[in-house]
């Protein structure tokens, strides 16, 4: 991949996450599909995954196709471990995949469970954001959908708020 292809692809990534988070995420479709395009033309980089997982949720979002979002995610995913210097990525993507659209098709323990490994992971590399939005989805996850003793999951809580 040529530098400037991957720094345009680094670029759109950026968008898709303020896309996300405004209130104009129909447009992510057409962003994600512009990433996988410049990815299968040019070649993949660690970014190409972000652009497929956001496929993935939009698939999910828009189309309601669970299958297919969680094959993408998936996809995505493989991609990503198999690039060469994702690691700093990395937390980025596993709780943008497991909390949007693999939530829905893996284990609900395994979900928490990676969720909570990638708090640590966040807060080793200083991204405080990240690891709060993790441990957020980790425990809302556990407490909705586990059965779990609630009590216990406020004591969780109260120590990864400390």
């Amino acid at each position: 991949m040529y530098a400037r292809m991957g720094a345009v692809i680094s670029i759109m990534e950026a968008l898709l996450m303020i896309l996300f988070s405004t209130k104009t995420p129909h447009y992510m479709p057409f962003v994600a599909c512009r990433i996988v395009e410049l990815s299968i033309t040019n070649g993949f980089c660690t970014d190409t995954a972000f652009g497929l997982n956001a496929y993935a949720t939009s698939a999910l979002a828009f189309l309601n196709d669970v299958e297919e979002a969680c094959r993408w995610g998936k996809i995505a995913l493989n991609l990503h471990e198999s690039s060469a210097g994702s690691e700093l990525k990395h937390p980025k993507l596993i709780f943008s995949a497991y909390a949007t659209v693999l939530v829905l098709s893996e284990p609900i323990q395994s979900t928490t469970s990676i969720l909570r490994d990638n708090h640590e992971k966040a807060l080793a590399m200083g991204d405080p954001e990240l690891a709060c939005f993790s441990a957020n989805c980790s425990i809302g996850f556990g407490v909705m959908f586990c059965g779990d003793n609630l009590v216990e999951k406020e004591q969780e809580c109260n120590v990864v708020a400390k």
